[in-house]
């Protein structure tokens, strides 16, 4: 099996040697895999660092960037050698790979694929930490129920792998600024599964400040926002076409948690404001989200390895929700006249 493996880039010269030193050391026949770095209208030394390391960098200068998708949709324009590759892998210019990472996928036969993301934190910063458990907990909880009864997941925009039929097909359908969850819902309606590969791992850093973790996520809502108006009947048919759909769209609806702490909020308002035996209603529903939310960080506990650490962090979560609002404060004002990026 060939894998091409595609690096968007956009000023990346910090970070993407690193992430190419770690394709270097990958555990897999060197002529099984190619590597493209697109240099998506940089002003600053990716390419000569992307060519030092020995591999192939196409340079995009159409003027601004947009986004990831649209780098991903010029490049299947511009290149014309994908036919000779069985599958396409889609990395971050700051993701590491695991030393496994292409041996493991090649074993897997399925069409669309999603590693598992190790998130990468400064353990002295509070958005940093708040931001890697986040999507650790999601993985080795949702994701890991979801593969047990053999559901989809929701990709997560780097260790995405596509068979290179499913990339030519749909890449150049794509038109919001969240090409992973915009993908996922398309691949999802014409039936296609997409399947958790945990013992496969990239690492990827997350934002040290709230400054640029407040960009990540002012991107992500907006993008939300893009999907709820393209596909809202889509979403809508999706989550009931399954219960393993329903969790699926649920994953995304619900991405930032601060909805579910604004729906206990809104029902705690409910319980005061009406009457027995509604009252009661609502709270044991209350209850039971208050109870589901608990027994859900409580259970990260069990699989994260500095406990100390993440008991600590937990503290400090109440600064998760003034990030996100924030971020949707943002995503109001930006409206997606402007790709805004994580570092």
């Amino acid at each position: 099996m060939k894998f091409l493996i595609l690096i968007p880039a956009h000023n990346e010269e910090k970070v993407i040697g690193n992430s190419l030193k770690s394709i270097k050391n990958l555990d897999y026949s060197k002529d099984k895999f190619d590597v493209v770095v697109i240099a998506d209208n940089c002003t600053d030394n990716t390419c000569g660092v992307v060519k030092n390391e020995g591999f192939s960098c196409f340079i995009k200068n159409d003027g601004e960037p947009k986004s990831k998708a649209y780098a991903l949709k010029w490049f299947l324009g511009n290149f014309k050698e994908l036919d000779k590759y069985n599958r396409i892998v889609i990395l971050d210019a700051d993701t590491l790979v695991d030393k496994n990472f292409l041996k493991i996928i090649s074993n897997y036969e399925n069409k669309i694929l999603q590693s598992f993301v190790k998130p990468l934190f400064d353990k002295n910063s509070i958005s940093s930490s708040l931001s890697g458990y986040s999507e650790l907990l999601s993985q080795e909880i949702s994701d890991k129920i979801k593969k047990i009864f053999n559901w989809s997941v929701v990709l997560r925009g780097t260790g995405m792998v596509f068979e290179v039929g499913i990339f030519k097909k749909y890449f150049p359908l794509l038109k919001t600024y969240i090409e992973d969850t915009e993908l996922s819902i398309l691949l999802i309606k014409d039936g296609y599964k997409i399947t958790f590969v945990p013992e496969s791992i990239v690492m990827d850093p997350k934002p040290t400040s709230f400054k640029y973790a407040s960009k990540q996520r002012t991107r992500w809502l907006y993008g939300q926002f893009e999907i709820l108006k393209y596909y809202w009947k889509d979403v809508f048919n999706i989550m009931f076409s399954s219960i393993g759909n329903f969790f699926f769209i649920s994953s995304i609806i619900f991405k930032p948690k601060t909805l579910f702490y604004l729906l206990k909020f809104l029902l705690l308002v409910m319980v005061f404001f009406s009457r027995f035996p509604l009252r009661k209603l609502l709270m044991i529903i209350l209850l039971i989200l208050i109870s589901t939310d608990i027994c859900y960080y409580l259970f990260g506990i069990f699989v994260v390895e500095d406990k100390k650490h993440y008991l600590k962090t937990m503290i400090f979560a109440p600064v998760y929700i003034i990030i996100w609002v924030m971020s949707f404060i943002k995503s109001l004002i930006i409206r997606g006249k402007k790709w805004t990026r994580a570092r």
